[in-house]
């Protein structure tokens, strides 16, 4: 999915409550962005509510520009956060 705002990803998100599971939603440019895995922070915080979202960038990294280390570093923030989350469920 790819999003102007946050803000759609809520609608899409309440919209689409316990009918779909939604992916995406990572803007490509935020890989580049020193406040990277704050977006993810903020995306997950929108979308992973209540289930049914699969984190991913919005437009996929195969032949990009992006730099291996920026791609990793956000991915493995959000396997953490994920971790995080589910333990303190439990």
């Amino acid at each position: 999915m790819d999003f102007s705002s946050l803000v759609d990803m809520a609608k899409v998100k309440k919209a689409t409550e316990n009918s779909l599971c939604l992916m995406g939603g990572y803007d490509l440019g935020w890989f580049n962005e020193e406040n990277r895995t704050e977006k993810a922070s903020e995306l997950l915080a929108v979308a992973s509510g209540g289930g049914g979202y699969i984190f991913g960038s919005s437009a996929g990294i195969l032949g990009s520009e992006l730099s291996v280390e920026q791609v990793t570093e956000v991915y493995q923030y959000v396997s953490n956060w994920e971790n995080s989350h589910v333990a303190s469920k439990h």
